[in-house]
């Protein structure tokens, strides 16, 4: 897009960075935003080895930004952003911000920004995944996260 995003729009497409060499174990960071249905995944790929590092299946989102990171092991590998989506109604994702920081993500959890609040919305091969949400999405009337802490307190 011109804004420097990318989108990822069909029944399965993908976007795939350069193979690279991660020396220590880092954190990857990034903008996900998605409108309609659809499944997302980040996968590491080694010579053609698949890896998944995480997958939000039958999510159903409303153009909400969320602030996605997983924990990159060492290796040579390239990374692998991956939107698939069975409905035929034009659902599509935006990956934006890609950031590689040195050291692991603590316990797969997310620092939000002043302008977001925490919630633990994922849950995948018995480890929880957490992503930040706008202010603006709390105490709106509908559940974001799973747990509904969104909208309690309101």
């Amino acid at each position: 897009t011109l804004d420097g995003s990318v989108l990822l729009q069909s029944s399965l497409s993908f976007m795939e960075s350069p193979k690279g060499v991660i020396l220590n174990e880092s954190c990857l960071s990034y903008k996900y935003t998605q409108y309609g249905e659809g499944r997302h995944r980040l996968v590491s790929n080694t010579s053609n080895f698949l890896q998944n590092l995480y997958i939000f299946d039958g999510l159903k989102a409303r153009g909400i930004p969320l602030t996605l990171k997983a924990s990159l092991p060492r290796g040579n590998y390239s990374i692998l952003f991956e939107f698939q989506s069975d409905s035929m109604n034009g659902s599509y994702a935006q990956i934006d911000d890609v950031k590689i920081a040195d050291g692991r993500c603590p316990n797969y959890t997310v620092s939000c920004n002043v302008d977001e609040f925490f919630c633990q919305n994922i849950m995948w091969n018995g480890d929880v995944f957490d992503i930040c949400l706008p202010n603006v999405t709390k105490c709106n009337g509908h559940v974001d996260c799973t747990d509904g802490r969104d909208e309690l307190d309101c």
